[in-house]
């Protein structure tokens, strides 16, 4: 049956694809304030750069990075250098 073959196909090829690819970073994104592009971004360069473990580090660095960078402009901006 053709529907059962189209179910099957959805289930197991289209499905993940598209929870990896759109669920996972907006879920993801929006827990931690960041956008689902950086959350790609960041997980392929953290990937590419330091393999597995760039896996496991690449949101809460990234993270941490936006924290960091976000108070230093506002605190730049709050200086006379500004």
């Amino acid at each position: 049956n053709w529907w059962q073959l189209l179910g099957v196909l959805i289930i197991y090829c289209i499905w993940p694809a598209l929870e990896t690819l759109v669920l996972t970073p907006k879920i993801t994104g929006s827990k931690l304030t960041l956008s689902p592009m950086m959350v790609i971004l960041s997980i392929l360069i953290f990937s590419a750069l330091f393999g597995i473990i760039g896996l496991l580090v690449a949101l809460p660095v990234t993270a941490v990075l936006k924290i960091v960078i976000t108070d230093l402009a506002a605190l730049y901006k709050k200086s006379d250098y500004y």
